[in-house]
């Protein structure tokens, strides 16, 4: 029997922030802009208040929160909720999740595939300037956190933000060849957007940075992937370019193969190994 009473029903899961269960902000950066719970979720205020919402799919799910590890307790609960029901699902999380172990083995013991980590810059300037907090503790280049992340088995989407104060074009290409030598299943290399009332938007706007008379999001000239700023050390329409060339580079076809092998990873399992050539010719086909 399914969790919603039917075998051949199975659950897409929202954990609706188990970090910020109190209205707190676990990671919040200078950038950051939490979205609203869309349309078609059911809520089921049960399972000690740790699962809120469920919403229907058919064979994997995915645990739909912000920062699922930012309070391992309640993480640790949720996930021992999960091991009986032996299913496969993936989520977001905290890299500082590595640090303890405890909630990575039962996080794999209850199905986790992997995670999407918001890694967003390869420096501590940059971090900084982020306001990264949870990436800038005990920040050691990344290379002992994944290697964590291989020890448990898990896949890892990687999400980097170009364009900090700190970025040039020969930065941005270590990004993108740190990810590929990393051998992430997937990377997204997001343009830094100044969204209204952040920390960035206002240093922007006081020092006469914005584009597009500071409202670009309501201006009929912007068009998505287009820097919406002046970057400190390239031309809004350089930024732009090397944000595009980031994510092509990254799901060609070398780049595809050289990831592939990681038996620790991407070829742990037929699933992972179906998952990895899927989502990467997937997203290789939308990207060029």
């Amino acid at each position: 029997m399914g969790i919603a009473g039917d075998d051949n029903v199975t659950i897409v899961i929202r954990a609706h922030n188990l970090g910020n269960i109190d209205q707190g902000v676990g990671n919040t950066g200078r950038n950051c802009v939490t979205g609203s719970v869309g349309p078609g979720l059911v809520y089921l205020k049960e399972t000690v208040g740790v699962v809120s919402t469920y919403i229907v799919d058919r064979a994997n799910h995915v645990i739909a929160d912000d920062n699922i590890t930012a309070n391992p307790d309640k993480a640790k609960a949720l996930f021992e909720l999960l091991i009986p029901l032996k299913i496969k699902w993936a989520g977001q999380a905290s890299i500082e999740m590595v640090k303890d172990s405890e909630l990575m083995e039962l996080m794999k013991r209850s199905g986790c595939l992997g995670q999407l980590v918001g890694f967003d810059a390869m420096n501590k300037d940059s971090l900084i300037w982020l306001n990264k907090k949870s990436n800038l503790r005990e920040f050691t280049n990344y290379e002992q956190a994944i290697e964590v992340l291989r020890k448990y088995n898990f896949q890892t989407w990687a999400s980097f933000i170009l364009g900090n104060d700190y970025d040039t074009l020969e930065s941005i290409k270590k990004t993108v060849e740190f990810a590929i030598k990393s051998k992430f299943t997937l990377a997204f290399f997001h343009l830094l957007s100044p969204y209204p009332k952040t920390q960035i938007y206002q240093q922007f706007n006081s020092e006469n940075r914005l584009l597009y008379n500071e409202k670009w999001w309501l201006h009929k000239d912007y068009e998505y992937n287009k820097a919406a700023f002046i970057p400190n050390h390239m031309t809004p329409e350089e930024l732009s370019e090397a944000v595009v060339s980031a994510n092509k580079y990254f799901y060609n076809f070398n780049s595809i193969r050289r990831r592939l092998f990681d038996t620790k990873t991407n070829l742990h399992s037929l699933l992972k190994l179906l998952l990895y050539l899927k989502f990467n010719l997937l997203i290789r086909n939308t990207s060029t």
